[in-house]
């Protein structure tokens, strides 16, 4: 039976240590420039059988609103409503990266 925690106990540790490379960093920029863009998509709601024995996604289109803010080296970063709200410009803002 401990052969078996060990294996797992390493398996958890290479599956974890996969994850740290997804972490949020956090970063402080001077906000340059800021914009919101509104974009369509097409999202699948659900999956029906037409008469025919034919299978069809039933679609429906959702406007999506993304809050960008630029840096002083000209990266942009998605940054969510209520921060880019925050966002002055020229003042400090913590992002994610």
């Amino acid at each position: 039976m401990r052969p078996a925690r060990a294996w797992i106990a390493l398996f958890a540790a290479i599956a974890l240590s996969g994850c740290a490379a997804f972490a949020c960093r956090l970063e402080t920029i001077v906000v340059v420039d800021r914009e919101s863009r509104v974009r369509l998509q097409s999202r699948i709601r659900g999956i029906r059988v037409d008469p025919l024995g034919r299978v069809n996604e039933d679609r429906e289109d959702v406007i999506v609103h993304e809050y960008w803010v630029k840096d002083a080296s000209g990266r942009w970063h998605k940054v969510g409503e209520a921060s880019w709200r925050d966002a002055a410009l020229g003042a400090e803002l913590e992002v994610c990266r």
